[in-house]
């Protein structure tokens, strides 16, 4: 992968458009991307992370606020980037989501993110994508790392190692599950930890479930479970059988006690059926005897009641033959009821019409009603057929009025409209004189405003000069101090060591042995070996004398560098302040201030004006155009006022002929004739009415006389007088019908030869019979009591039993399943015996992983240091919770181990940059081996020393090997010197720009 060109508008720090080429800066193969702290260095590697993954690995991420403040309203963020990926050319262009002002109305409306993505094919760009999803696919198959990775791999940021490096093994653990994406790994065991828990509440569940019926099995059989069984732990029992074994005894016992339960009742039920048989014999006897008597008394019941019977059974008869002339009858009376009511409306309605035409009712009878009707509806219909011309002639009046009213208003407002075009050329010549002098002015703008800016800069250099002298004095001073901390310590060092080399042949003797040669003299004779002082100095003492000394020299070129940095800030605010005084300089910058103003002032004014001379002439051509129609407006109403005075003169004269010169209006006039009508058609109708229900009614009665002589009366009253209600005939013929069912039934029972053949019998006595009856049927009853009882414990003892093996059946499997689970579970966590590091899954994967960046790392570090220092890994530190993770450093000039925390700046800044470089090497071959020809190294170059720098811009060579482009990232002056291709971010007021200096 290899960055060509970058452009950002409107992105972070940088408020317009500004432009990397990257390919200008790969032929240096090294470059230094510098800037003031705050300009938007970081922000330029932010850019490249944006285009391929859109978003940004610093913590400006999550602020979700890319657009920068400093872009005028309106301008879209976005982010273009040209890079070659496996051996083709892309163009990545992106935008973040923004709020833009509305185009309509006020208020801010939200652009939603967007991508594009281009190959350069045959000299042309060709698109490829421009949905989120798939530029995202695009990304991960073209450079097979994710955002952490590619931002830990090409941008390498020392301060994120120098915290790794330092970091406890949970912290450790937290950054290599991000690179080597092996949470994967913690899913497994957090998989196996809820699967345990889930198979342990199962198995729970499944053990009170047996406890449970177990119990309930007790219950139903009386039965206590055996002593030995613990109620929470039942496994063993249920395992070997012996649940299901004491359940089965219990089956069997219940089992044969029903057996002699069965045996008891059939003895029972032979005593009541024998006892039963003779009570039936006898009863069936009793009863053939009390029938006979009953149905003798019933006889002579009937035969002293028969001539009543007799007379109501006329009355039936009759009733019946009245029925067919009853509803005739009703009929008549109804049609004379009628007869009257339409003698009653046709009186009426005569005498409406007779009082609406002033004359009396006998003439009204004998007049045409009819064709007195069609007249009136003939001058009815004349009347409606004029209103559509009466509603045109009201409306005639009223536009007439209107029309008028109209002609007096236009003319005023004409003189307004020729007023005004006199006194427009007039204000408009007025407002151009004034444009000339404003537009002189506003051209003035961009001059005062560049004036402003340099008096701002050298403002702020002026303020910030002070203060930096004040740092580069306390800054001298200590140096000058930390050099004579040095000399004490090399001194006394230098003091340790010679009297080490004094008491030298002191601290071989003590290293002899009897018969061993002497390392001096070669004998194995120690005739005198000399003695050990007691201050004598140690070999441990000299080495700790000698790290004091080279951590305090150390200390004194990082006070040398600070020194050289504020000198040359120093001399940089003095160039760009000049010799004027800071007060001088406020003064110069408010009155450029207020230069600026009224030059922005006189620019607005511009806009003001012209947009009022634009107004001017469009007010022009409005009111010659409003001239124009208004005159046309006045020609068109008086010509339409003459029109509506003779449609109201030809209208007013047609409604008075049909009016007949009566003082009325046209809608009175309908009125009176639909009223006139309506009386007439009612009479008409009512007479008619009359003369029918007449007829009606001599046919009524006539009908009624025939039917009543059919029915076989001389009359009707006599068929009427006959007449009995529903309710009464139908009582009547259910006592005639309930009569003769019972002599029907006497005469049966009286002829049944059972009957007559228990008359001779004698009668049985019941009463011994039934009590011996009751008592087998009371034993019957018990024995099939207590079979029931039997049968019902034995069918909960059943049921119960059969939950059990259910139960028991379905606990199996999940009690084997829940102990393999567990067996796994505890091994992944490092917790079984199997497991003998005792180490997590993911700790033993990261602890691989964490192998092979230290040996990477270690590679890098021997060209660094000379050696001296390697990084070790360990599988745990004390303190430590997690395994796997630990790491130390062992210096192999003193062969001990020591703590990362006990590096001084500069070693703690080349380990940590051994360590970036060998995890991006890991990191890179872990995501399929892409090769990244352009990364960035990112801070921390000031701590170190002259001779350790020169080591590690070796090792940056070393990473140029095959054309790879390195950009260091740095604001350390001294880097200046030594890379001379160089990006620079210049921070300003108005935004961050960029400049590249070769």
């Amino acid at each position: 992968m290899r960055l060509h060109h970058l452009q950002m508008t409107a992105f972070g720090p940088f408020g317009d458009t500004v432009e990397v080429d990257f390919d200008a800066l790969s032929a240096a193969s090294v470059f230094l991307l510098c800037g003031e702290t705050g300009a938007g260095k970081t922000t330029v590697l932010d850019g490249v992370c944006f285009a391929l993954y859109g978003d940004v690995p610093s913590a400006r991420g999550s602020a979700r606020q890319l657009r920068s403040h400093h872009a005028t309203p309106g301008v879209a963020p976005r982010v273009r980037l040209e890079l070659s990926l496996a051996a083709r050319r892309f163009r990545f262009t992106r935008s973040p989501a923004w709020q833009r002002p509305k185009k309509r109305g006020s208020g801010l409306t939200t652009e939603q993110a967007r991508v594009l993505v281009e190959e350069h094919v045959d000299g042309s760009w060709v698109l490829r994508s421009n949905r989120m999803d798939e530029a995202g696919q695009l990304v991960g198959e073209l450079v097979g790392m994710t955002l952490t990775q590619f931002s830990q791999v090409v941008l390498l940021p020392q301060g994120q190692f120098d915290t790794f490096l330092r970091a406890s093994s949970e912290e450790r653990q937290k950054v290599l599950t991000r690179l080597f994406a092996t949470d994967r790994f913690e899913q497994v065991e957090r998989w196996f930890a809820e699967r345990r828990k889930e198979l342990w509440r199962g198995n729970k569940r499944h053990h009170a479930t047996t406890v449970s019926v177990l119990h309930r099995l007790s219950e139903s059989s009386g039965v206590a479970l055996p002593a030995e069984w613990d109620d929470g732990d039942l496994t063993g029992p249920a395992a070997d059988g012996a649940v299901r074994h004491w359940a089965e005894g219990l089956l069997a016992d219940a089992r044969a006690r029903r057996q002699v339960r069965r045996e008891e009742l059939s003895a029972a039920e032979a005593a009541r059926d024998r006892t039963e048989e003779q009570l039936a014999t006898a009863g069936a006897l009793a009863q053939l005897q009390r029938r006979r008597a009953t149905a003798v008394d019933e006889q002579e019941a009937l035969r002293a009641t028969s001539a009543e019977a007799a007379r109501d059974q006329d009355r039936l008869d009759a009733a019946r033959l009245a029925a067919t002339v009853v509803p005739l009858a009703e009929l008549a009376e109804e049609a004379c009821r009628a007869r009257r009511l339409a003698g009653e409306q046709a009186g009426r309605a005569v005498a409406q019409l007779a009082d609406a035409l002033g004359v009396d009712a006998a003439s009204v009878r004998n007049d045409d009603l009819a064709a007195r009707e069609e007249q009136v509806t003939t001058r009815l219909a004349a009347a409606r057929a004029f209103l559509p011309r009466a509603e045109e002639l009201e409306r005639a009046r009223s536009e007439h009025a209107t029309t008028s009213v109209r002609i007096e208003e236009l003319s005023p407002h004409l003189d307004q409209l020729r007023e005004r075009l006199r006194a427009v050329p007039v204000e408009r010549d007025r407002i151009a004189a004034e444009l000339v002098g404003l537009r002189e002015l506003s051209a003035q703008t961009a001059a005062h405003a560049a004036a402003r800016g340099r008096l701002t800069e050298r403002l702020a250099a002026a303020r910030a000069r002070s203060s930096v002298a004040e740092e580069l004095r306390v800054a001298d001073a200590e140096a000058d101090q930390q050099v004579a901390h040095v000399r004490v310590l090399r001194e006394g060092w230098l003091e340790l060591r010679e009297r080490r080399l004094d008491g030298m042949a002191a601290e071989l003797a003590a290293g002899m042995a009897v018969g061993q040669d002497c390392p001096v003299c070669g004998s194995v004779e120690h005739p005198s070996p000399a003695l050990l002082a007691d201050d004598a100095p140690s070999k441990a003492d000299e080495a700790a004398a000698r790290k004091a000394c080279d951590d305090a020299e150390v200390v004194l070129v990082a006070h040398r560098d600070r020194v050289r940095t504020l000198a040359g800030r120093l001399a940089s605010l003095s160039e760009v302040a000049g010799d004027a005084t800071t007060e001088q300089l406020r003064a110069e910058l408010a009155q450029a201030r207020a230069e600026v103003e009224a030059a922005r002032a006189a620019a607005a004014a511009v806009g003001i004006r012209e947009g009022a001379l634009r107004a001017l002439d469009r007010e022009t051509t409005e009111l010659h155009q409003q001239l124009a129609a208004r005159e046309a407006d006045l020609g068109a109403a008086r010509q339409r006022r003459d029109d509506l005075a003779e449609t109201v003169s030809r209208l007013s004269a047609e409604l008075a002929v049909l009016l007949d010169d009566r003082e009325e209006h046209l809608g009175a006039l309908i009125a009176g004739e639909q009223r006139l009508r309506e009386r007439l058609s009612a009479a008409r109708v009512a007479v008619a009415e009359e003369m029918r229900r007449d007829e009606a009614a001599e046919a009524s009665a006539v009908r009624l006389d025939r039917a009543a002589q059919d029915a076989g009366f001389e009359v009707a009253d006599d068929a009427l007088r006959a007449h009995l209600t529903p309710t009464e005939l139908e009582a009547l013929a259910r006592e005639s019908a309930a009569r003769r069912q019972r002599e029907e039934q006497v005469a049966q029972v009286l002829a049944d030869p059972a009957v007559a053949a228990a008359a001779g019998q004698p009668t049985p006595v019941l009463a011994a019979l039934e009590a011996a009856h009751r008592d087998a049927d009371r034993a019957h009853s018990a024995a099939a009591g207590a079979l029931r009882v039997v049968e019902q414990g034995l069918a909960r003892i059943d049921a119960r039993a059969g939950e059990l093996d259910e139960a028991l059946a379905a606990w199996a499997p999940a009690r084997a399943e829940y102990h393999r689970v567990r067996t796994l579970a505890d091994l992944v966590e490092g917790k079984g015996a199997d497991n003998v590091r005792q180490m997590r899954l993911s700790a033993y994967v990261l602890a691989s992983r964490l192998s092979q960046v230290v040996a990477a790392a270690n590679e890098r570090l021997a060209r660094l240091i000379d050696g001296r220092y390697v990084l070790e890994h360990s599988e745990r530190a004390a303190g430590d919770r997690r395994g796997g993770l630990s790491l130390a450093v062992r210096d192999q000039w003193t062969d001990e181990q020591r703590d990362p925390v006990t590096l001084s700046g500069g070693e703690t800044f080349v380990v940590s940059l051994a360590l970036a470089l060998g995890l991006a090497d890991v990191v890179t071959a872990e995501a399929g081996g892409t090769r990244v020809d352009t990364l960035f190294v990112d801070e921390g170059f000031g701590s170190l020393d002259a001779e350790t720098l020169e080591q590690v811009m070796d090792t940056l060579d070393q990473l140029r090997e095959g054309g790879r482009v390195v950009g260091v990232v740095s604001h350390v002056s001294e880097m200046r010197s030594r890379i001379p291709t160089r990006l620079q971010v210049v921070k300003g007021r108005a935004g961050s720009t960029v400049e590249q200096q070769h």
